[in-house]
């Protein structure tokens, strides 16, 4: 019957023992490693976690219990919106003439037109009163109207003055008060003044009558002024 082989055993020493220390957690780190590879999930959506992250790569929610996970990088974190700073929206401004403008916008030489309209019509107005002046001159400058000459009488003196004052004198049968009577009727009279029985005066603004008896005859004066 042979004898066991002896197998000669190494002799361990310190730095033997502490290698293969470090080489047992090696072993349990990769095994670590190799299950959190095959059971890393996202507790929030069920996606799978890729190894060395801390959060989920399509929620961003953050990985707990990752077991020896690099937790260094931080989980995305997602900002709720702000508003921004209030700007002013500048609207675009055309160099040329809006519509608006267009239509206040005056051609030119609108200003002088005008000017020549109303120097028209104030010299149209100044012949106007002219025109009205000179005919009141030429009626003042006429002899009385019919309607101031007494019916049947006899014309005795016929003046004209330089101020355009006429004065014309007649002369009838008639009795004064009849004579009266018939001015009172034709003329209007403003005031009436009896001087004596034989004789009295009435005016208006523009005639002055006298009336007065002589020689059994009426005589009558007619003061016309413009």
């Amino acid at each position: 019957m042979k004898a066991a082989a002896c197998v000669p055993q190494k002799h361990l020493t310190p730095q033997r023992v502490a290698s293969n220390y470090d080489s047992l957690n090696l072993l349990r780190n990769a095994e670590r490693i190799s299950a959190a590879m095959i059971e890393l999930k996202c507790d929030a959506c069920g996606a799978e976690l890729l190894p060395g992250t801390g959060f989920c790569r399509k929620c961003g929610a953050a990985v707990s219990g990752s077991g020896g996970i690099d937790s260094s990088e931080q989980p995305t974190a997602i900002f709720p919106d702000q508003k921004t700073a209030n700007t002013q929206r500048l609207h675009p401004r055309s160099t040329s003439p809006t519509t608006s403008e267009r239509g206040t916008t005056k051609p030119p030489g609108f200003r002088r037109n005008v000017t020549l309209l109303v120097a028209s019509i104030v010299l149209l107005l100044g012949v106007v009163a002219a025109l009205a002046v000179l005919s009141d001159r030429n009626s003042s400058s006429a002899p009385p109207g019919e309607a101031l000459l007494y019916p049947g009488a006899t014309t005795k003196v016929k003046m004209s003055h330089d101020e355009g004052d006429r004065t014309v004198q007649l002369e009838t049968s008639d009795s004064l008060d009849r004579v009266e009577s018939w001015y009172q009727s034709n003329m209007k009279v403003d005031k009436t003044i009896r001087l004596t029985s034989n004789s009295v005066v009435m005016k208006n603004q523009k005639v002055s009558i006298t009336l007065a008896v002589e020689n059994n005859k009426t005589n009558i004066l007619i003061k016309e002024t413009p």
